[in-house]
């Protein structure tokens, strides 16, 4: 069996509405002097987000646990998720996919789901590093 790095993601969003999500993962393997490809990312990694959605007008807490598993290969699952949102808390059943495509400058897309799903914005740092 294939041991996997576990890697900490860490999101925030600033409110009043979450019009998008930034994913910044910071990785002991990707250097500030390194090319980003799609291996870059391959491993479990945990996904924290909270901010708000707007309904009508009014704000509503939103905060996201997921874990993602990275193939390596451009390919991802997502083994387990939990949303609150405005308190009510759903679980995600295990199995969830999705895409992703990481550019040499260590950006890239995510996009969970089939065509239309979320879409993410990805930033790849350099050894230990954080967004805060």
């Amino acid at each position: 069996m294939q041991n996997k790095r576990r890697n900490a993601v860490k999101i925030r969003v600033a409110p009043p509405i979450i019009a998008s999500l930034t994913m910044f993962i910071g990785l002991s393997v990707a250097q500030a002097s390194e090319n980003c490809s799609n291996s870059t990312l391959n491993g479990l990694y945990a996904l924290s987000a909270s901010g708000f959605n707007v309904v009508g007008g009014v704000a509503q807490p939103k905060a996201i646990i997921e874990l993602i598993d990275f193939n390596g290969d451009g390919t991802l699952t997502v083994p387990a998720a939990t949303v609150s949102i405005n308190g009510v808390i759903s679980r995600s059943p295990p199995g969830g996919t999705g895409t992703y495509a990481v550019n040499a400058d260590c950006t890239g897309l995510v996009a969970f789901g089939a065509i239309g799903g979320p879409t993410w914005d990805l930033f790849i740092g350099a050894k230990h590093s954080s967004c805060t």
